[in-house]
């Protein structure tokens, strides 16, 4: 049967326990250490997915959610990126996320996408492969558009030009 599991770990960005001898990853730091511990819960599920036989046909995504943390670079364990700005900034650091999407026999292993692709894509694109047109309301303009041709055959161009943003401030 179709499902839908959305996962949102809670990870704390700062452990008082940890100690920087402790740090388990090259570069230290909390965050980095809290990506490694999320890496870790994402291969549970996966396993998980296999033992299940859900691995084959079952579309994975992952993504980070607003910005990078460049700005709390200090003990983060991060190093100085190329995006200028960080979490709660509109800059392109500000809102650039690493994303990964995993669909064995679908996606091709180890492509990259360098387009944009807007989180609102992902309800329009996986409707889309879902055989559930249907459910993509047509009374409204939906800010989502299809990408499945990016992830699935290999184009190099998104259908989305850009991205719209506000600052609270």
């Amino acid at each position: 049967e179709p499902f839908f599991l959305q996962y949102w770990p809670v990870i704390p960005l700062a452990n008082p326990r940890t100690t920087h001898a402790q740090y388990t990853t090259p570069n230290g730091g909390t965050y980095v250490e809290s990506m490694k511990q999320l890496d870790g819960y994402i291969g549970d599920i996966l396993k998980e997915m296999g033992t299940l036989g859900l691995d084959k046909n079952t579309i994975v995504v992952v993504m980070g959610d607003n910005g990078h943390f460049t700005k709390y670079s200090p003990g983060s364990g991060f190093t100085p990126m190329i995006f200028r700005g960080g979490k709660g900034y509109t800059t392109e650091g500000g809102v650039r996320v690493d994303a990964f999407a995993r669909w064995p026999g679908m996606i091709e292993k180890d492509s990259i996408v360098s387009d944009i692709v807007h989180v609102t894509d992902l309800f329009t694109s996986l409707a889309r492969l879902a055989n559930a047109d249907d459910k993509i309301p047509t009374d409204r303009l939906i800010d989502g558009v299809d990408q499945t041709a990016l992830m699935l055959e290999g184009e190099t161009h998104g259908r989305r030009d850009t991205v719209f943003i506000y600052s609270g401030d």
